[in-house]
């Protein structure tokens, strides 16, 4: 049922905005949902794969827009907190972010990670995410990776182990960027072939401490994956930045 309910929703979203109103093209939009439909008791694979990119489509004409203005920043004693391989976090816009909130995010809030790095004394994020310049591994700016958020809604957490095994981390952060691994709009984190954001941020974490942490999952049907409520778990995590929490100073 909720497999249906989202493939309708989909399909739904992606006919209005290509302004389908005449006749001949009802005829197209009920084939197309058909043929959705039969993918979806075949073929799971395929079926997240049309579905997430026609989220990440639809939602590109508002990204485009918004994505540019002046958000969520971070102040001056936030900033002297970061470190290399600390865990940044948003909620960002568009229908996959409003897909993540309502499924994937719990009580958090949030909807997109990276990690943070030094490149020439400026602060960069690490992060796999589907926009309209690239999808896949890619560096941004902080300062971008701030814009595309919604206000007061970064989080910074840092993995609570010892200095090597940050770096460790970090190491493969750097080495799956340097792969250009493309974004997994399959949402799919048993084929390493391509990446979301938390699953990459969860297979480096793996590498570098022999197991995995990123353990609370949520199960949608067609997409199966970490929530956000792991990277606040104390056992492995020390809670930097939370912009959301009164106990932010």
């Amino acid at each position: 049922m909720i497999q249906g309910v989202f493939v309708f929703r989909i399909a739904q979203n992606y006919f209005y905005r290509l302004r389908i109103m005449k006749l001949k093209h009802t005829v197209a939009a009920v084939l197309f949902i058909t043929i959705i439909s039969i993918v979806l008791f075949y073929n799971n694979k395929y079926l997240r794969n049309i579905a997430g990119r026609l989220i990440a489509r639809s939602s590109e004409n508002q990204t485009k827009q918004i994505s540019y203005r002046e958000y969520s920043q971070l102040s001056e004693v936030e900033m002297a907190r970061l470190e290399e391989g600390d865990i940044i976090m948003r909620r960002g816009f568009g229908k996959i972010s409003d897909f993540i909130l309502k499924y994937f995010s719990g009580e958090i809030g949030l909807t997109h990670c990276g990690v943070l790095t030094l490149k020439a004394d400026k602060w960069y994020v690490i992060n796999c995410e589907s926009n309209e310049n690239h999808d896949g591994m890619q560096l941004v700016s902080l300062g971008r990776f701030l814009k595309d958020s919604y206000p007061q809604t970064i989080a910074v957490v840092r993995l609570n182990k010892e200095e090597r095994v940050r770096t460790d981390f970090l190491y493969w952060m750097k080495y799956y960027l340097g792969q250009q691994t493309r974004f997994d709009y399959k949402f799919d984190d048993k084929d390493s072939s391509e990446f979301y954001c938390t699953e990459v941020i969860d297979i480096a974490l793996q590498k570098a401490l022999g197991k995995r942490v990123l353990t609370q999952r949520k199960n949608m049907g067609l997409i199966d994956a970490p929530t956000y409520e792991n990277f606040f778990l104390k056992e492995h995590f020390q809670i930097i930045i939370n912009q959301a929490s009164k106990d932010n100073l």
